[in-house]
Protein backbone atom coordinates (compact mmCIF):
# COMPACT_ATOMS: atom_id res chain seq x y z
CA UNK A 1 0.00 0.00 0.00
CA UNK A 2 2.79 2.42 0.65
CA UNK A 3 4.00 2.01 -2.92
CA UNK A 4 0.63 3.17 -4.30
CA UNK A 5 0.51 6.34 -2.21
CA UNK A 6 3.98 7.32 -3.28
CA UNK A 7 3.15 6.84 -6.96
CA UNK A 8 0.22 9.29 -6.99
CA UNK A 9 0.93 12.79 -8.23
CA UNK A 10 0.82 15.65 -5.77
CA UNK A 11 -2.29 17.79 -5.62
CA UNK A 12 -2.04 20.98 -7.61
CA UNK A 13 -1.79 24.21 -5.67
CA UNK A 14 -4.82 26.49 -5.46
CA UNK A 15 -4.48 29.13 -8.17
CA UNK A 16 -6.50 31.91 -6.54
CA UNK A 17 -6.60 32.63 -2.86
CA UNK A 18 -9.96 34.39 -2.97
CA UNK A 19 -12.56 33.38 -0.41
CA UNK A 20 -15.77 31.71 -1.49
CA UNK A 21 -18.55 34.10 -2.51
CA UNK A 22 -20.92 35.20 0.22
CA UNK A 23 -24.35 34.03 -0.87
CA UNK A 24 -26.19 35.28 2.21
CA UNK A 25 -28.78 37.90 1.32
CA UNK A 26 -27.96 41.40 2.51
CA UNK A 27 -29.71 42.56 5.64
CA UNK A 28 -32.57 44.94 4.96
CA UNK A 29 -32.09 48.53 6.10
CA UNK A 30 -33.42 49.54 9.50
CA UNK A 31 -36.69 51.06 8.16
CA UNK A 32 -37.58 47.74 6.55
CA UNK A 33 -36.72 45.82 9.72
CA UNK A 34 -38.70 48.35 11.77
CA UNK A 35 -41.63 47.99 9.38
CA UNK A 36 -41.51 44.22 9.84
CA UNK A 37 -41.58 44.57 13.64
CA UNK A 38 -44.47 47.03 13.49
CA UNK A 39 -46.45 44.71 11.24
CA UNK A 40 -45.78 41.74 13.49
CA UNK A 41 -46.99 43.83 16.43
CA UNK A 42 -50.12 44.66 14.43
CA UNK A 43 -50.73 40.97 13.77
CA UNK A 44 -50.30 40.13 17.43
CA UNK A 45 -52.75 42.85 18.49
CA UNK A 46 -55.31 41.56 15.97
CA UNK A 47 -54.88 37.98 17.09
CA UNK A 48 -55.33 39.02 20.72
CA UNK A 49 -58.61 40.70 19.73
CA UNK A 50 -59.74 37.49 18.04
CA UNK A 51 -58.66 35.41 21.05
CA UNK A 52 -60.45 37.60 23.58
CA UNK A 53 -63.59 37.67 21.45
CA UNK A 54 -63.60 33.89 21.15
CA UNK A 55 -63.02 33.43 24.88
CA UNK A 56 -65.93 35.75 25.71
CA UNK A 57 -68.26 34.58 22.95
CA UNK A 58 -71.12 33.69 25.31
CA UNK A 59 -71.24 37.22 26.71
CA UNK A 60 -70.85 38.62 23.19
CA UNK A 61 -73.68 36.39 21.99
CA UNK A 62 -76.10 37.83 24.55
CA UNK A 63 -75.03 41.41 23.85
CA UNK A 64 -75.12 40.93 20.09
CA UNK A 65 -78.58 39.40 20.33
CA UNK A 66 -79.72 42.50 22.22
CA UNK A 67 -78.06 44.72 19.59
CA UNK A 68 -79.74 42.85 16.73
CA UNK A 69 -83.07 42.97 18.55
CA UNK A 70 -82.73 46.76 18.76
CA UNK A 71 -82.22 46.88 14.99
CA UNK A 72 -85.04 44.44 14.12
CA UNK A 73 -87.54 44.32 16.99
CA UNK A 74 -90.29 41.72 17.03
CA UNK A 75 -88.28 38.88 15.46
CA UNK A 76 -88.21 35.36 16.83
CA UNK A 77 -85.54 34.63 19.45
CA UNK A 78 -83.96 31.89 17.32
CA UNK A 79 -83.65 34.29 14.38
CA UNK A 80 -82.00 36.92 16.55
CA UNK A 81 -79.53 34.41 17.95
CA UNK A 82 -78.73 33.11 14.46
CA UNK A 83 -78.13 36.63 13.14
CA UNK A 84 -75.99 37.47 16.17
CA UNK A 85 -73.89 34.34 15.61
CA UNK A 86 -73.46 35.11 11.90
CA UNK A 87 -72.43 38.70 12.65
CA UNK A 88 -69.97 37.55 15.33
CA UNK A 89 -68.35 34.95 13.07
CA UNK A 90 -68.28 37.35 10.11
CA UNK A 91 -66.45 39.98 12.16
CA UNK A 92 -63.89 37.40 13.33
CA UNK A 93 -63.40 36.05 9.81
CA UNK A 94 -63.01 39.55 8.36
CA UNK A 95 -60.37 40.39 10.95
CA UNK A 96 -58.61 37.08 10.29
CA UNK A 97 -58.63 37.63 6.52
CA UNK A 98 -57.11 41.12 6.87
CA UNK A 99 -54.38 39.76 9.17
CA UNK A 100 -53.64 36.89 6.77
CA UNK A 101 -53.45 39.11 3.68
CA UNK A 102 -51.20 41.56 5.49
CA UNK A 103 -48.95 38.72 6.66
CA UNK A 104 -48.63 37.43 3.09
CA UNK A 105 -47.81 40.93 1.86
CA UNK A 106 -45.21 41.31 4.61
CA UNK A 107 -43.63 38.04 3.54
CA UNK A 108 -43.46 39.29 -0.05
CA UNK A 109 -42.03 42.62 1.10
CA UNK A 110 -39.25 40.91 3.03
CA UNK A 111 -38.37 39.02 -0.16
CA UNK A 112 -37.59 42.31 -1.92
CA UNK A 113 -40.96 42.74 -3.66
CA UNK A 114 -41.40 46.48 -3.34
CA UNK A 115 -44.84 46.45 -4.94
CA UNK A 116 -46.20 44.73 -1.83
CA UNK A 117 -45.68 48.02 0.04
CA UNK A 118 -48.19 49.70 -2.27
CA UNK A 119 -50.62 46.84 -1.81
CA UNK A 120 -50.27 47.23 1.97
CA UNK A 121 -51.02 50.92 1.57
CA UNK A 122 -54.07 50.11 -0.56
CA UNK A 123 -55.23 47.59 2.05
CA UNK A 124 -55.35 50.19 4.85
CA UNK A 125 -58.88 51.43 3.96
CA UNK A 126 -60.09 47.82 4.10
CA UNK A 127 -58.35 47.52 7.46
CA UNK A 128 -60.25 50.61 8.69
CA UNK A 129 -63.56 49.12 7.56
CA UNK A 130 -62.84 45.79 9.25
CA UNK A 131 -61.67 47.54 12.44
CA UNK A 132 -64.92 49.54 12.57
CA UNK A 133 -66.90 46.35 11.93
CA UNK A 134 -65.01 44.52 14.67
CA UNK A 135 -65.42 47.47 17.02
CA UNK A 136 -69.16 47.53 16.43
CA UNK A 137 -69.77 43.81 16.85
CA UNK A 138 -66.91 42.57 19.03
CA UNK A 139 -66.06 45.42 21.41
CA UNK A 140 -69.10 44.89 23.63
CA UNK A 141 -69.40 44.62 27.35
CA UNK A 142 -66.82 45.35 30.03
CA UNK A 143 -63.85 44.10 27.95
CA UNK A 144 -65.01 46.20 24.99
CA UNK A 145 -62.74 49.11 25.86
CA UNK A 146 -59.71 46.78 25.78
CA UNK A 147 -60.75 45.35 22.43
CA UNK A 148 -61.29 48.84 21.05
CA UNK A 149 -57.85 49.87 22.29
CA UNK A 150 -56.27 46.80 20.70
CA UNK A 151 -58.04 47.49 17.40
CA UNK A 152 -56.75 51.08 17.42
CA UNK A 153 -53.27 49.81 18.32
CA UNK A 154 -53.43 47.27 15.51
CA UNK A 155 -54.32 49.92 12.95
CA UNK A 156 -51.75 52.41 14.28
CA UNK A 157 -49.00 49.78 14.05
CA UNK A 158 -50.08 48.87 10.52
CA UNK A 159 -49.99 52.52 9.40
CA UNK A 160 -46.59 52.99 11.05
CA UNK A 161 -45.33 49.85 9.30
CA UNK A 162 -46.42 51.16 5.91
CA UNK A 163 -44.82 54.55 6.57
CA UNK A 164 -41.54 52.91 7.62
CA UNK A 165 -41.57 50.73 4.48
CA UNK A 166 -42.02 53.82 2.30
CA UNK A 167 -39.00 55.71 3.67
CA UNK A 168 -36.23 56.56 1.15
CA UNK A 169 -33.63 54.08 2.42
CA UNK A 170 -36.21 51.29 2.22
CA UNK A 171 -37.09 52.34 -1.32
CA UNK A 172 -33.39 52.25 -2.25
CA UNK A 173 -33.15 48.69 -0.89
CA UNK A 174 -36.11 47.59 -3.02
CA UNK A 175 -34.73 49.36 -6.11
CA UNK A 176 -31.39 47.60 -5.62
CA UNK A 177 -33.11 44.23 -5.46
CA UNK A 178 -35.14 45.05 -8.60
CA UNK A 179 -31.99 46.07 -10.48
CA UNK A 180 -30.28 42.83 -9.46
CA UNK A 181 -33.26 40.80 -10.66
CA UNK A 182 -33.35 42.63 -14.00
CA UNK A 183 -29.61 42.14 -14.51
CA UNK A 184 -29.89 38.47 -13.60
CA UNK A 185 -32.75 38.03 -16.06
CA UNK A 186 -30.67 39.52 -18.89
CA UNK A 187 -27.80 37.17 -18.24
CA UNK A 188 -30.03 34.12 -18.16
CA UNK A 189 -31.88 35.17 -21.38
Amino acid sequence: MTDETDSRPARPAVAAHRPAPDLAPPLPPSPVRTSRLLWIGSFIAGLVVVGIAVLHREAHSEQLTALVEGIAPGRAEETLESVATVVFVAALVALGVVITVQALLLRAMMRHHGSSRMLMLALLPVHVFVAVLADTFLALGPEGIYLRGLLVLQFALAVSGVIAALLPSAAAWFRGADAGRRAGGRQAG
